[in-house]
């Protein structure tokens, strides 16, 4: 599956060349470079990141690259400034993205990225303003769940759907597939389908695991 990406020529070779580089080799090389001497840059850590597979399966691999201490500032830094770049865009978590571009900034103001991190942040921030005052409208169930998962909530919107008993529409489908929220038959919990008509788009599919209790 092709992802949009806008602001292409930001984007390293990594993020948007060979999509058939799949999950289990980034994570084999992420494995490998932890054993690396902490003084040696671990070369193409961040491009297995980026290579990962669906955009919330590389804001993953990347949130696990950041996790190692042994990371210079300077590449903490720029594994920062990409997170909060994808999470900005098509990772839909835009307090993700502020939260990652002020971090970076903090951590080394002058990074050769700092300028586009200001600008990006700047323009995270008013996305997030901007979604943050539509939750005070009165939204549909699907207005609610597209407002809520672009700021980055995930668990609470996939939990409204559920209890609703509605049927996600086709756009919140795919996010909710991509995320890991929604198998095909052989998934734990009951079917995606709910009251009314049956949507084609749901035919097959089942929650990933069961509701949690509540």
């Amino acid at each position: 599956m092709q992802f949009a990406v806008r602001d292409k020529a930001r984007f390293p070779a990594g993020m948007l060349g060979n999509r058939t580089c799949v999950a289990a080799f980034a994570l084999a090389l992420l494995a490998a470079c932890a054993t690396s001497p902490p003084a040696e840059p671990c070369a193409g850590r961040l491009a297995a990141a980026q290579a990962a597979g669906s955009p919330y399966q590389v804001d993953a691999a990347l949130t696990d690259l950041l996790a190692d201490e042994r990371l210079a500032p300077s590449e903490r830094a720029e594994a920062l400034y990409w997170r909060g770049s994808l999470r900005r865009l098509d990772g839909d978590n835009r307090r993700g993205a502020v939260a990652d571009f002020e971090e970076m900034l903090a951590l080394s103001p002058d990074h050769p990225m700092a300028e586009q991190a200001r600008t990006e942040l700047a323009q995270a921030s008013a996305d997030a303003d901007a979604l943050e005052a539509q939750l005070g409208r009165l939204l549909t169930l699907p207005e609610w769940f597209d407002v809520s998962w672009r700021l980055g909530e995930r668990d609470t919107p996939v939990a409204r759907y559920r209890s609703s008993g509605l049927s996600p529409t086709e756009d919140g489908t795919r996010k909710l597939q991509e995320a890991g929220y929604v198998c095909g038959r052989d998934g734990e919990g009951g079917p995606v389908q709910g009251f009314g008509d049956l949507r084609s788009w749901l035919d097959g599919l089942t929650w990933c695991s069961p509701e949690a209790a509540s």
